[in-house]
């Protein structure tokens, strides 16, 4: 039986079946209390009942609540049980740069070296299944001059030269124990910095002052028991210099001493004369030079590893001044030290006495103690969840609706993680995925707060007996509101798939998996959860509920008033009034962010490849941070290769999102240099590269071979050969001579340059090796230097190569550098589809292309303002820095989102009624959001690991401005330029024209108010959680009536008609609401479709205007006469 559904003042539904003209007209002429005439039609539901999902979570709560638990219990089960649980010992895996071309390059490069050796793939020594040796001796080719100065091969500086300390050695007297083994990388490190009260370390006060410390803090404890050896500190020194036997014993004058050896004995140091190797002991010197520059070793060590690099330099040599200083452990680096660290140091960023102060530590147990404090760290996210709890509760006056929020939220992530892990077979799953749970957090909440808010203005207007009918329009008008705010944080997540960086790539997937599985649960758990509270918990608990109410609601009463005055009135005040003053000050601020974050100071590529774990004060983290190159020996220079590879394609096969599958070796089966072109090009490119100024002097194969094959011997198979290039068949067989010959004199392994051979030695392979000018750095400049001049030249030379060796390609140890370009890559190119993916949804959302364009330049402005902000605390681009950059998009989208479509579907037509509508509405939701994300942020500062405490920082920066900007300036550009009427409208399809009858002049133009006032209902684009909210309760009526039942017109005497198949009954006098100078409206049904026309005052003919697209459904806007 077909029927209209329509709503009377109360709220409550009335149905009227067939044509049940008087009841029909009872209600639309019945007068309110205010003594208007009220009657809202139920839009879009004539002979529709409610859905059988919607009938389910209504009457069958309990179902969704059984079924959800399993089906997440049972997933996590499979994901946990069978298959293997993330490892979090190296938390700098999958730091790493895949699918990019110099990454490409350098995995093909690590996977030659690891697969050539005995019994593997390839050898650089051709296999012992051949009689390759020669019956005389090359001496005459082993006394060359290339192979004497094997220190410009290698070119590794000096100062780089440290042994490894074995804890076992025993020595007699102090300067004999620090004269015997040198301090080593290898060894634990203390740094000590003087402290207000003193200017510098190079007094008998410090220096006594750093053995107490020494003494009491860190040898006291049982760890060195079995260590009895003395520190490599300064104090010794001094002390051994003036054959003291302890530091506590170094006076003054001592002091003074050793000032003076070092000032006279300092030049040597920087000329290089004075080298580790150089001491005197017992009368005996190896060098020439003072005595007192070698005794026991003590200039070079206290200036090359004790004292910091100003401290008497060549830059400065009046500086006396020591403000940091070294001491060596006699007890390696490793996790035995681990004890050490909380017995003794855990928990302090100084270790202090008043005098000198233990600023850093270097005990190299920075992974074993991230596992520790990653379990510790996650009290944390209890708190923040009870906080959450506490917000959701008194919003939603339901602990248990909040509980099971909490609970979905945490279905969310394991569902997350079973398709991340079983459905995607990713294996990998990075530290970085935990932050995903804060994140979660937030956006859980918010959803919550936007669907708990729907359903109880639902409940309100249908009354508690049609929780059918609730649960339908709460799903229907929050769904795509949630669905969009959802959709576009997920898109920005995923858009940092784009990023060549591993651990970014899984945690974009698994970050986006986890908000659209949030959101699933939010539209299928959150609906049943209240439905089940509505149904049975009400019932069951509201006597007992009378008992803790009673105050709780005051609690809420206290809080809600003012806040409704706040949102209601002063803040629509606040913006309107001062919206010239907001936009110049904010547009000012985020003009000043671009300087800030493209100019000066400039967001900066990472200048370190140390993975920093904890936050900048802590003592592990100080020591790289702060003092790693304050010292000389942790300064050294390292020159970086210039290596060419033949006969290997650069490709990499394996997983990009799996950082311990990096591929299999992949041959070239075109390589060869057996040919006389071959061999000419390799000579010539030797010869070319030495005349490059990137080159250093370097050995070169075919040089060497050449000379090699022309000495002159007495047999005639692979010497005497002066011609040159040789024949494929002499070159095949003396390099392998060649190549045994010289490995007798010289060692070599996978790193050495040469060729490849297989199992049955044919040559797949050549790598080519030479030194450069360019030092290795964590600068991104230099490294970028490099790789465009010697990557360019190369080519050039390819170009020019036989076409067996026209695949050969450049790579250098480039691997900081290209994550540095992945990061500045990926986060542009991630940030520009997250940019474009959010104005694509806005687009839709709102079909408003001004509002749309409003937004994008909010969102932008926030994000720009977020970022600068991070720049000026210090930030660098590194791994979370490019995450959080993206994925802001996402997080500052839902407020603007929320204002614009509350914006476009106000029931006034002027700009400021819109303004204060969007806020009036919608400005305490979007608070509460802002306030309960920016908490979670601000409770993570706590945390000792520094990815936790960056991600609260920017959570809180994110909010704050996503807030301001979307409040201040979006409501601001609204209020001065925003659209009124259909400004900006972008019609959809079902609104264009289709009529043959149509002119083009008129057949798109349609009565601008109707147009306006009808957007909120007619397009399912717009089914949104303000739609209840539209309709002006004492101003608008709506009426949605089917083709075989009523039409509402007007006739010539201003009268609303309505037509049905029993007849025509008039109905109290209306006025159509009527642009400029059109009198009235009518809906009429012409050739089976209804047509709206527009009759100016001055004209009975009436014209069409615009055919409804919708013939069972047209929609008739009007507003009571007199009202």
């Amino acid at each position: 039986m077909e029927y209209t559904t329509m709503f009377d003042k109360s709220g409550q539904k009335q149905t009227i079946m067939d044509n049940d003209w008087e009841k029909f007209i009872d209600l639309i002429s019945k007068p309110n209390s205010h003594g208007n005439h009220k009657a809202r039609f139920d839009m879009a539901q004539n002979s529709k009942p409610p859905s059988r999902y919607s009938m389910l979570i209504s009457e069958y709560p309990w179902v969704i609540l059984i079924i959800t638990p399993l089906v997440v219990v049972g997933a996590s089960l499979i994901a946990f049980l069978l298959f293997d649980l993330p490892d979090f010992s190296d938390p700098t895996e999958g730091f790493e740069s895949r699918g990019t071309t110099i990454s490409n390059r350098i995995n093909t490069w690590y996977n030659l070296i690891d697969a050539t050796g005995s019994n593997k793939l390839l050898s650089v020594i051709p296999r012992p299944n051949q009689n390759l040796t020669m019956n005389v001796p090359r001496e005459e080719f082993y006394s060359s001059d290339n192979y004497n100065n094997t220190e410009e091969r290698n070119d590794y500086s000096s100062y780089s030269d440290m042994d490894e300390v074995d804890s076992g050695w025993v020595c007699e007297g102090l300067g004999q124990c620090l004269t015997y083994v040198h301090p080593g990388k290898h060894q634990s490190r203390l740094v000590f910095a003087p402290t207000t009260k003193v200017q510098s370390l190079f007094t008998a006060a410090a220096l006594h002052s750093m053995c107490e410390l020494e003494s009491t803090k860190i040898r006291s404890h049982s760890l060195f028991n079995y260590y009895s050896q003395p520190s490599w500190s300064l104090g010794n020194y001094i002390a051994a210099i003036n054959n003291k036997t302890s530091c506590l014993q170094v006076t003054e004058e001592d002091v003074n001493n050793v000032l003076t050896i070092l000032k006279v004995c300092r030049g040597f140091y920087y000329n290089r004369t004075l080298s580790p190797t150089c001491w005197k002991m017992d009368g005996y010197s190896n060098c020439l030079i003072p005595d007192m520059c070698t005794k026991y070793n003590g200039v070079y060590n206290v200036l090359h590893y004790m004292a910091d690099v100003d401290f008497l330099s060549s830059e400065q040599p009046e500086n006396e001044q020591l403000r940091a200083a070294i001491t060596f452990l006699p007890i390696s680096v490793g996790s035995h030290m681990k004890t050490l660290y909380e017995d003794r140091l855990s928990g302090s960023k100084v270790i202090s006495d008043g005098i000198t102060q233990i600023t850093a530590v270097y005990f190299d147990i920075k992974w074993d103690l991230f596992q520790d404090y990653l379990k510790s760290d996650a009290i944390l996210a209890v708190i923040i969840s009870f906080v959450i709890v506490l917000f959701m509760w008194i919003y939603t006056s339901s602990l248990f609706i909040t509980l099971m929020t909490l609970l979905s939220i945490v279905f969310a992530l394991l569902l997350a993680y079973y398709i991340y892990i079983v459905v995607f077979q990713i294996s990998f799953f990075p530290f970085m995925n935990f932050c995903v749970v804060i994140l979660l957090l937030g956006i859980g909440a918010d959803d919550a707060f936007v669907f708990c808010d729907i359903w109880r203005q639902t409940k309100h207007a249908r009354g508690q007996g049609e929780r059918q009918a609730i649960v339908a329009e709460s799903l229907k008008h929050g769904g795509l509101t949630m669905f969009v705010t959802s959709f576009t944080t997920a898109a920005a997540c995923y858009s940092n798939i784009v990023s060549p960086i591993t651990a970014v790539g899984c945690f974009s997937i698994y970050a986006g998996t986890s908000v659209l599985c949030n959101f699933i649960l939010t539209v299928t758990w959150l609906p049943a959860v209240i439905s089940f509270h509505d149904k049975y918990f009400l019932h069951l608990c509201c006597h007992e509920k009378k008992k803790y109410t009673k105050y709780f609601n005051k609690f809420q009463y206290f809080f809600s008033e003012p806040s409704r005055i706040f949102f209601d009135k002063l803040l629509p005040c606040i913006v309107i009034k001062l919206r010239f003053l907001w936009v110049v000050l904010l547009t000012g601020l985020a003009i000043g962010a671009f300087v800030v974050v493209y100019f000066v100071p400039q967001l900066r590529f990472p200048t370190s490849n140390d993975f920093q774990v904890f936050t900048s004060s802590h003592l592990l983290e100080r020591y790289t941070l702060e003092y790693k190159q304050q010292f000389r020996f942790e300064k050294a220079e390292y020159k970086m290769p210039i290596v060419v590879i033949f006969g290997v394609k650069a490709t990499d096969n394996g997983d990009y999102l799996n950082p311990s599958d990096k591929g299999s070796l992949e041959l070239d089966s075109t390589f060869s240099i057996s040919e006389p072109e071959a061999q000419q090009w390799l000579f010539d490119f030797c010869q070319d590269i030495k005349n490059q100024t990137f080159y250093k002097h370097s050995y070169c194969l075919f040089e060497e071979f050449r000379h090699f094959m022309s000495s002159p011997c007495s047999q005639d198979l692979c010497c005497g050969h002066t011609e040159f290039p040789y024949t494929a068949e002499l070159f095949d067989q003396c390099i392998k001579v060649y190549i045994h010959e010289i490995s007798k004199s010289f060692y070599f392994d996978s790193w050495s340059t040469g060729l490849r051979f297989d199992i049955n030695n044919i040559s797949k392979a050549l790598l080519l090796q030479f030194n450069s000018i360019y030092s290795y750095s964590n600068a991104h400049k230099p490294m970028d230097d490099m790789w465009s001049v010697v990557n360019s030249w190369v080519d050039v030379k390819l170009k020019t190569a036989p076409k067996a060796l026209q695949s050969g390609w450049f790579v250098s140890h480039f691997d900081f550098y290209d994550v540095q370009e992945g990061l500045a890559s990926g986060t542009m190119i991630a940030l520009l589809l997250s940019v474009g993916i959010a104005f694509i949804v806005m687009l839709l959302t709102t079909r408003n292309l001004i509002i749309s364009i409003f937004a994008m330049l909010t969102i932008l402005s926030s994000i720009l303002v977020t970022v600068a902000s991070l720049v000026l605390m210090g930030w660098e681009l590194n791994i979370l820095e490019s995450i959080t950059i993206s994925v802001a998009v996402g997080l500052s989208i839902d407020f603007t989102v929320h204002y614009g479509v509350a914006y476009t579907v106000g029931p006034d037509e002027d700009r400021e009624s819109r303004v204060v509508y969007s806020l009036s509405r919608m400005g305490s939701a979007i608070m509460m959001a802002a306030v309960t994300t920016f908490a979670a942020g601000a409770l993570m500062m706590p945390s000792t690991l520094l990815a936790y405490t960056q991600l609260g920082t920017f959570l809180m920066l994110v909010m704050s401005f996503s807030w301001l900007y979307s409040t201040f300036y979006f409501q601001s550009l609204c209020r001065i330029l925003g659209p009124q009427g259909n400004c900006g409208k972008i019609p959809v399809p079902w609104r264009l024209c289709r009529h043959s009858n149509c002119k083009s002049n008129s057949c798109c133009k349609r009565d601008q108010t109707l147009n306006a006032i009808n957007s909120t209902s007619s397009s399912p684009l717009e089914s949104h959680e303000l739609q209840p909210l539209t309709t002006d309760n004492t101003l608008m009526e709506s009426a949605t009536v089917s083709q075989s039942k009523f039409t509402m017109v007007a006739d010539d005497n201003n009268q609303a008609v309505i037509h049905g198949n029993g007849g025509s009954h008039l109905v109290q006098q209306f006025n159509f609401i009527q642009p400029n100078n059109l009198s009235f409206s009518e809906v009429f049904l012409q050739e089976n479709t209804y047509v709206t026309r527009s009759v100016p005052a001055s004209s009975k003919t009436p014209e069409p205007v615009l055919p409804n697209s919708s013939p069972d459904v047209p929609d008739i806007w009007i507003k009571r006469k007199g009202l």
